[in-house]
């Protein structure tokens, strides 16, 4: 009889994915996909923003934030896992900060 122990993190596929954005503006533009296939546009959201979705490794991900009335700066972050995916940082009015990619 053979006897086999493993973890089964090789084939899950599901991630928890966190979209924020932070910055010394009081609001920004933000637009984000939550799942394959759709795109959110929010105008005038409140900072900090964050939203957290359940997505599949291999699905796209993407936020932007765009800096409207305000002189400042603004971060976007997405977290795979808890863990720091990807991260920009623009300041200035009508500057746009965006991050996207594939999740592993």
């Amino acid at each position: 009889m053979i006897l086999l122990i493993s973890s089964c993190s090789w084939w899950d596929f599901s991630r928890t994915v966190k979209y924020q954005v932070t910055g010394s503006v009081s609001t920004a533009t933000i637009k984000l996909v939550p799942q394959e296939g759709a795109i959110y546009e929010i105008y005038n959201e409140s900072l900090p923003f964050s939203a957290t979705y359940d997505l599949e490794r291999g699905d796209y991900v993407y936020i932007s934030a765009k800096i409207v009335d305000d002189s400042g700066s603004i971060t976007v972050t997405i977290y795979n896992q808890g863990k720091i995916y990807k991260t920009a940082t623009i300041d200035g009015v009508n500057a746009i900060a965006t991050v996207n990619g594939y999740l592993e």
